[in-house]
């Protein structure tokens, strides 16, 4: 039988992909700023020069509350609409950058929890009903931190061959096929579809899945399949 796949949440993948593009290429933008800041307002940082700080930090809300990809904070509106406001002050003076950062870093954790509580056989899958209470415990504790949730997790349900390089590596080769459709289609079937090499077998009972992806031009991992009301190979056994 071939060996499951790393990734067991494309849904998440449309969040993830999208907030790495976009995260790119804000700091992209950013730094050009920076450097045409030095070059025509001879300053070293854009702290230092009012102007290229208003347009640094509105492109940054930009990111955030101009955003048209599905990212993790998408739907989360009053956080959105907080963070216009955060932005606001900052370019006021009456609120650091650094705070700004905290506060989005903060929700990102409060996303992450949610992911957890919306599958709870992450928790089911974990050894022992101490751990499994232990786990429940931490995602209601505000003082234990994302990198506490993930340690947790990966010891109750095994940590992926190569985890976490072979997730980062695998999000910057979909990021690097800029869009193009037969490409992300390629990366998707080997991630989501086929086991590891040396062999690449087809998962058992994925095959119907698998037709049904590489025979339609519309159809996404988030859909479900035609074949059945369930999700495709590569999220069973959650």
């Amino acid at each position: 039988m071939a060996s499951p796949s790393a990734h067991a949440m494309p849904e998440h993948w449309t969040e993830l992909i999208a907030a790495k593009q976009q995260k790119q290429l804000c700091w992209e933008e950013l730094r050009a700023l920076q450097s045409a800041c030095e070059k025509t307002c001879g300053k070293t940082q854009v702290a230092e020069c009012d102007d290229c700080y208003g347009k640094a930090l509105n492109r940054m809300r930009q990111r955030y509350t101009a955003s048209r990809e599905r990212e993790w904070f998408t739907q989360r509106k009053a956080f959105l609409h907080e963070l216009e406001e955060l932005f606001q002050e900052a370019m006021e003076r009456k609120r650091s950058l650094e705070f700004v950062e905290a506060r989005i870093e903060s929700e990102k954790e409060a996303w992450y929890r949610w992911v957890l509580r919306k599958y709870p056989e992450f928790i089911a899958v974990s050894e022992g009903e101490a751990r499994q209470e232990e786990l429940r415990g931490m995602l209601d504790d505000p003082d234990r931190s994302r990198q506490e949730l993930v340690g947790m997790m990966l010891e109750g349900v095994g940590a992926p061959a190569g985890w976490p390089s072979s997730v980062a590596a695998f999000a910057e080769r979909v990021v690097a096929a800029r869009g193009d459709a037969a490409e992300l289609k390629r990366l998707y079937v080997a991630e989501f579809f086929l086991g590891r090499p040396p062999r690449g077998e087809v998962m058992e009972n994925a095959q119907k899945y698998l037709d049904e992806y590489r025979a339609s031009a519309s159809l996404t991992l988030e859909d479900p399949p035609a074949t059945a009301g369930r999700a495709p190979a590569g999220q069973d056994g959650l």
